[in-house]
Order: structure tokens, then C-alpha cells, then sequence
């Protein structure tokens, strides 16, 4: 009984290895620089900012340190590969001309009526009217 318990706990925890890291080759395989990811929190910073080692408000400015002068890098959260575009035309680019292809970001969920209605937390048709 002990064994077939031990066998599905590590069946479980391969299984959900496997989830967290198969897309961690994903800005490799693409050219795009990024902080490199390790199992099961993704980029450092991710970790640093779930341990609160970083605070929130920092993370976009440790990241842009990280890199410096590059346009676009990637990062990890968990085993979710996020662009993050720091050039203004090219932003503009993404979120105006390019919008049919990245409708949907990821957006910070709040009880707030006013925080949920700002342009970048809507989705798809709501975003575009």
C-alpha cells in the first residue's frame, strides 16, 4: 500500500514537472533573450517577487535592469512564457496596429469596478469597443 502511495506522488510530481517546464525552451527557440527558468516558479524574479524578497512595484524595473537596451525579453511565471516589451513604438505597434493578435493580455484581477474597466485588464470584444 505504502508503495503504490510513493508511486503515485511521484507519478503526480513528474507529471507536474513536465507542465512547469516544457515551454521553458520557448524564447530560445524564438532568439528572444530571457531570464532563465528554473522549476517550479519560473524566472528569479518571479520567485523573488512569491518569497517577497522583491516587492511588486519593482519587478518591472529589476527586469528592465536585467536586460538593458533590449526592446523585448522574456520571462517565466511558472511554466507561462510573458513578453515583456520595453520600446515605446513598438508597444504602440503591439497594442494598436497588431491589437487583433494580442487582444488578450495578461491582466491584474481586482475587486475594483474602476481597476477592472481600465483598457489594459479588458478581453477580447469588450477591449476592441
Amino acid at each position: 500500500m505504502l508503495l503504490e502511495i510513493c508511486l503515485i506522488l511521484l507519478a503526480v510530481f513528474v507529471y507536474a514537472y513536465y507542465e512547469v517546464t516544457k515551454q521553458f525552451s520557448f524564447f530560445e527557440s524564438r532568439g528572444v533573450p530571457y531570464s532563465k527558468p528554473s522549476f517550479p516558479f519560473g524566472s528569479k524574479l518571479t520567485k523573488d517577487l512569491l518569497t517577497k524578497k522583491v516587492k511588486m512595484e519593482d519587478l518591472d524595473r529589476l527586469s528592465a535592469e536585467e536586460f538593458p537596451g533590449e526592446k523585448i525579453f522574456g520571462t517565466f511565471l511558472f511554466g507561462q512564457p510573458i513578453f515583456n516589451v520595453y520600446d515605446e513604438e513598438l508597444a504602440k505597434q503591439i497594442l494598436i496596429k497588431d491589437f487583433t493578435h494580442f487582444m488578450d493580455r495578461r491582466s491584474m484581477d481586482s475587486n475594483h469596478e474602476i481597476m477592472n474597466a481600465f483598457l489594459t485588464n479588458l478581453k477580447g470584444e469588450e477591449w476592441k469597443s
